[in-house]
Protein backbone atom coordinates (compact mmCIF):
# COMPACT_ATOMS: atom_id res chain seq x y z
CA UNK A 1 0.00 0.00 0.00
CA UNK A 2 1.51 3.29 -1.03
CA UNK A 3 0.93 6.06 0.56
CA UNK A 4 -0.77 8.21 -1.95
CA UNK A 5 -3.23 11.16 -2.60
CA UNK A 6 -6.00 8.79 -2.35
CA UNK A 7 -4.60 7.29 0.86
CA UNK A 8 -4.26 10.69 2.16
CA UNK A 9 -7.62 12.01 1.16
CA UNK A 10 -9.38 8.60 2.44
CA UNK A 11 -7.13 8.99 5.84
CA UNK A 12 -8.54 13.34 6.02
CA UNK A 13 -12.36 12.38 5.17
CA UNK A 14 -11.81 9.51 8.39
CA UNK A 15 -10.42 12.45 10.35
CA UNK A 16 -12.78 15.00 9.63
CA UNK A 17 -15.20 11.98 10.84
CA UNK A 18 -14.05 11.24 13.56
CA UNK A 19 -12.99 14.12 15.03
CA UNK A 20 -9.13 13.63 14.77
CA UNK A 21 -7.06 16.90 15.02
CA UNK A 22 -4.00 14.83 13.93
CA UNK A 23 -3.48 11.27 11.84
CA UNK A 24 0.05 9.77 11.60
CA UNK A 25 1.01 6.30 10.10
CA UNK A 26 3.81 4.27 11.76
CA UNK A 27 5.03 0.76 11.36
CA UNK A 28 5.70 -1.26 7.90
CA UNK A 29 3.38 0.92 5.55
CA UNK A 30 5.18 3.95 6.48
CA UNK A 31 8.84 2.19 5.71
CA UNK A 32 7.22 1.27 2.22
CA UNK A 33 7.78 -2.73 3.96
CA UNK A 34 4.23 -3.36 4.22
CA UNK A 35 2.92 -7.34 3.03
CA UNK A 36 -0.24 -8.08 1.41
CA UNK A 37 -1.54 -9.13 5.16
CA UNK A 38 0.39 -6.29 6.89
CA UNK A 39 -1.78 -3.97 9.17
CA UNK A 40 -1.72 -0.36 9.08
CA UNK A 41 -0.33 1.23 11.94
CA UNK A 42 -2.01 4.95 13.15
CA UNK A 43 -1.58 7.22 15.94
CA UNK A 44 -4.27 9.93 16.41
CA UNK A 45 -4.87 12.94 18.00
CA UNK A 46 -8.29 13.78 18.60
CA UNK A 47 -9.66 17.21 19.12
CA UNK A 48 -10.99 17.44 22.75
CA UNK A 49 -12.05 13.82 23.64
CA UNK A 50 -14.59 13.33 25.86
CA UNK A 51 -15.40 10.19 27.96
CA UNK A 52 -19.00 9.59 26.46
CA UNK A 53 -17.43 10.11 23.33
CA UNK A 54 -14.25 8.85 22.95
CA UNK A 55 -15.04 4.93 22.42
CA UNK A 56 -17.59 5.70 19.45
CA UNK A 57 -14.53 8.23 17.74
CA UNK A 58 -11.59 5.15 18.83
CA UNK A 59 -13.80 2.14 17.35
CA UNK A 60 -15.67 3.71 14.57
CA UNK A 61 -12.63 5.34 12.95
CA UNK A 62 -11.06 1.67 12.91
CA UNK A 63 -14.03 -0.29 11.85
CA UNK A 64 -14.62 2.24 9.02
CA UNK A 65 -10.34 2.43 8.36
CA UNK A 66 -10.44 -1.33 8.30
CA UNK A 67 -13.46 -0.86 5.44
CA UNK A 68 -11.96 1.66 3.34
CA UNK A 69 -8.34 0.81 3.78
CA UNK A 70 -9.26 -3.35 3.54
CA UNK A 71 -6.57 -4.18 5.94
CA UNK A 72 -6.74 -4.84 9.99
CA UNK A 73 -6.35 -1.80 11.35
CA UNK A 74 -4.34 -0.75 14.95
CA UNK A 75 -4.79 2.43 16.31
CA UNK A 76 -2.99 4.19 19.01
CA UNK A 77 -3.14 7.36 20.97
CA UNK A 78 -0.31 9.43 22.09
CA UNK A 79 -1.69 8.97 25.90
CA UNK A 80 -1.44 4.94 25.28
CA UNK A 81 2.45 5.11 24.13
CA UNK A 82 3.88 4.89 27.95
CA UNK A 83 7.07 2.78 27.16
CA UNK A 84 10.18 4.71 26.24
CA UNK A 85 11.58 1.99 23.64
CA UNK A 86 7.92 2.18 21.95
CA UNK A 87 7.89 5.91 21.89
CA UNK A 88 11.04 6.29 20.57
CA UNK A 89 10.35 3.40 17.99
CA UNK A 90 6.82 4.96 16.79
CA UNK A 91 8.71 8.20 16.14
CA UNK A 92 11.57 7.24 13.51
CA UNK A 93 8.82 6.16 11.17
CA UNK A 94 6.28 8.22 12.06
CA UNK A 95 4.24 9.87 8.69
CA UNK A 96 2.15 12.36 9.58
CA UNK A 97 -0.93 12.15 6.65
CA UNK A 98 -3.16 14.57 8.41
CA UNK A 99 -2.92 17.52 10.60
Amino acid sequence: MVIDEKFRDDAKFLCRRFGIKRLSVFGSVSRGEERDDSDIDFLAEFDTPTPATMPERYFGFIEEAGKRFNREIQLLTPSMIRNPHLKKSISRDLTVIHE
